[in-house]
């Protein structure tokens, strides 16, 4: 199942009870807000100056990201990301969470050699679909028509 996590940064207490509300897994905000965040909810609040986060903008971004999940730590791309980048890192990795600022780019990332990122990290300008990206990315997961066969 995918995880969705949303970055409250900048803080937006009214974005933060959305997306506490909304069924996230996990919230980042800065790291002088983690104590009032966690008074508001039993998930996970994580500070942003604690995330690995990469911006991909050569080859050199993309191997450095391989080489931080080879060594067991997660990585989240920076919005900007590009598919086949992704592409590349998810041939080595299953773990990889990259930013996403609307609904169109969640569903991308969900969707990358069909199986998608495993970790969505939802901006605040994707604060209006959050509740839709949830929807989409963690109540849909593992649902599959069948048909008689013949």
């Amino acid at each position: 199942m995918k995880k969705v996590l949303f970055s409250g940064v900048p803080f937006d207490k009214g974005e933060i009870t959305l997306a506490l509300e909304s069924g996230v897994d996990a919230v980042i905000v800065e790291r002088e807000r983690v104590a009032e965040v966690q008074a508001l909810s039993k998930i996970p609040v994580l500070a942003a100056e604690d995330q690995p986060y990469v911006l991909l903008s050569s080859k050199a971004d993309e191997e450095e990201a391989v080489r931080l999940l080879a060594q067991g730590k997660d990585v989240i791309l920076k919005e900007g990301w590009e598919i086949i980048p992704v592409e590349n890192i998810l041939a080595q990795s299953e773990r990889l969470a990259v930013e996403a600022a609307s609904l169109d780019r969640a569903r991308l990332a969900a969707g990358i050699l069909e199986r998608g990122v495993e970790t969505v990290v939802v901006l605040p300008q994707a604060a209006a679909d959050l509740k839709t990206i949830v929807r989409e990315l963690k109540l849909s997961q593992g649902i599959m028509e069948l048909e008689t066969a013949t």
